[in-house]
């Protein structure tokens, strides 16, 4: 072929602008993808654990409540569900548009076994060989029955499986039976542990609060 032979090309201009259309439309989430920053992915993934995490607790919560319309707590675990699924949704969307997510101050935590074993951890982090068993038990407990009679209402909803009935239970039963081992052994190792060397305190703060960490 001679250099001066010109190369033609059989492309229909139109063509090839449907053509380049089409591969902008499938490279713009790749775009948008490259210019969000970690932060914002790291939102977005999140989120997207929250809603797997909550969407299926929906459908149980709101038959559950209307079975139990004058039971307060399913109540206020169904709004909690709505506003962290409504939550997340609107994470995915600001952050997909690139738009900063403001973050909520913390709110005041309600009385549940969470909150209550938090409320043991802070007091082991600060002293853990001041905590006594009559400043922490009744709270404890009273808090767990709570979350156990909750889950109680969920197990004999006619919407709930067997399974998972069974597994209500099961689970009931084990954090019971898990915080009064932790309770149990928080005690033991105080006695056992109290002493002058400070080295103590330090593996016993290490020890319980790894428990409790497990427990949640």
């Amino acid at each position: 072929m001679s250099a001066e032979t010109p190369i033609t090309l059989n492309i229909d201009p139109q063509d090839l602008q449907v053509q380049t259309f089409t591969v902008e439309k499938l490279l713009e989430p790749l775009i948008i993808q490259d210019l969000k920053s970690p932060n914002q992915r790291d939102e977005i993934a999140g989120a997207r654990a929250s809603l797997k995490q909550n969407s299926p607790l929906l459908h149980s919560i709101c038959s559950a409540c209307l079975e139990h319309s004058d039971v307060a707590s399913l109540k206020a675990s169904k709004d909690t569900v709505c506003e962290e699924i409504h939550n997340a949704l609107n994470v995915i969307s600001n952050a997909s548009q690139g738009i900063q997510n403001m973050i909520a101050p913390p709110e005041s935590k309600a009385a549940t076994l969470g909150s209550a074993l938090d409320e043991l951890e802070n007091l082991i982090v600060l002293d853990p060989l001041t905590v006594t068993e009559e400043e922490i038990r009744p709270s404890l407990e009273k808090r767990l029955e709570a979350i156990i009679s909750g889950a109680a209402l969920l197990a004999d909803s006619s919407c709930t499986r067997d399974f998972h009935r069974e597994r209500i239970i099961a689970e009931c039963n084990a954090i019971r039976q898990a915080l009064q081992d932790l309770l149990s052994e928080y005690m033991n190792n105080v006695g056992n542990w109290l002493s002058t060397n400070p080295i103590h305190g330090y593996v016993l703060k290490f020890f319980l609060c790894t428990n409790v960490i497990n427990y949640k």
